[in-house]
């Protein structure tokens, strides 16, 4: 499938200001993709996608959709649809007059307006409320019809600037689904800014990790959890992020500096034998703490350290403990634990799923297979 949305070498600089807000942003979108940008607020990805949109102007780069260079282009004339956080309703209309607005603005006629309104408001669930007005509706109903809005012109490409983040926590995981639902029976190109790694990794296709305006990492979701670029990305995607520790390389061995030293296998001492220091990361869930499964650990493999706080999710523990002045959360089942703040509690680091990085730059050391 050839490339749909391009967007090369694309620059933004603001005339106030000396650094780039976007720095060489390199992506091409494949037709029906679902493109996630995610990064902390001020990473440059809504200013990324409001240039796509032509609501800010490329400094320098190429955009183009669909083979047509769009750079520009009127706003208006690329059709895209955009799904903004403050739903950016009319209040004075009712959910049918707002749905249709920009299909009148287009003069469309009213049998194909009609039609239009009957299909989104039939995938939306908003056949009951379209005589309301936006003040009498819920915020989930509000951000419907401004999907609605968005769906019935049936763009090229779908924006969506953080539209769940104005949300309660219940309401964004249904509305969370409600759009990759809506994805699915469209198989529309999508682009969708958030500053949620929990709403990239389950809607994304692809996500795009972001921070001071440059690409960290493109890739699959579970690609980028698994083998992460940098020491940002390992720490930005996760919850709880994975822990990250600075050790010294001793013969063998990864030393803390608590004094600890666990030892390492053979394909990861060979590729970190020639640093003196790296970082080395773990996620919480691939911490052994399990008893049973610790007796096939050898000892030099064997950690204890107290426990200074404990979260209690239901199923699972979140236990913080201390290791070498620097704080790492372990996934603990609840039923197999019993011990409590203060206590000293054993683990182990799975082998297997050890990433480690270059302390200098935060790069990512690959390590070969086994």
């Amino acid at each position: 499938m050839k490339d749909y949305v391009c967007l090369k070498d694309i620059c933004k600089q603001y005339d106030n200001s000396d650094s780039l807000s976007v720095d060489s942003f390199e992506l091409s979108i494949k037709k029906g993709e679902f493109i996630v940008f995610v990064g902390p607020s001020g990473c440059g990805k809504s200013t990324t996608l409001r240039m796509i949109a032509g609501l800010e102007k490329i400094t320098s780069g190429s955009l183009s959709v669909d083979g047509k260079q769009l750079n520009d282009v009127h706003p208006k004339d690329r059709d895209m649809a955009m799904v903004f956080q403050n739903y950016a309703l009319y209040p004075h209309m009712s959910v049918k007059e707002n749905i249709v607005f920009g299909l009148r603005v287009l003069k469309q006629s009213a049998e194909e307006i009609a039609e239009k309104l009957k299909w989104a408001s039939q995938i939306l669930g908003l056949d009951e409320l379209l005589h309301r007005k936006p003040k009498d509706l819920s915020g989930g109903q509000r951000q419907r019809v401004a999907l609605g809005r968005a769906i019935v012109r049936n763009p090229k490409v779908f924006l969506m600037d953080e539209p769940l983040s104005n949300l309660d926590a219940k309401l964004r995981v249904s509305m969370r689904n409600e759009i990759t639902k809506l994805h699915r029976e469209l198989s529309a190109t999508t682009i969708y800014v958030t500053h949620d790694q929990v709403e990239a990794m389950t809607m994304a296709d692809r996500v795009v990790v972001m921070k001071d305006g440059i690409i960290q990492q493109i890739g699959k979701p579970m690609d980028l959890y698994h083998n992460p670029a940098n020491t940002f990305v390992a720490a930005f995607l996760g919850a709880p992020q994975m822990n990250l520790f600075e050790v010294e390389i001793v013969g063998r061995s990864l030393r803390f500096a608590s004094g600890l030293t666990i030892a390492i296998n053979e394909q990861q001492y060979e590729a970190v034998k020639h640093l003196m220091r790296v970082k080395v990361g773990v996620r919480p869930e691939n911490i052994v703490a399990d008893k049973d499964k610790l007796t096939d650990f050898p000892k030099d493999k064997l950690i204890s350290a107290p426990i200074h706080n404990m979260e209690r999710m239901g199923n699972e523990n979140y236990v913080h403990i201390t290791l070498g002045g620097e704080s790492a959360t372990l996934r603990v089942d609840s039923k197999k634990m019993h011990e409590s703040v203060g206590d000293s509690f054993s683990f182990a680091f799975a082998e297997e799923y050890l990433s480690f990085f270059n302390s200098a730059t935060g790069a990512a050391i690959p390590v070969a297979a086994s």
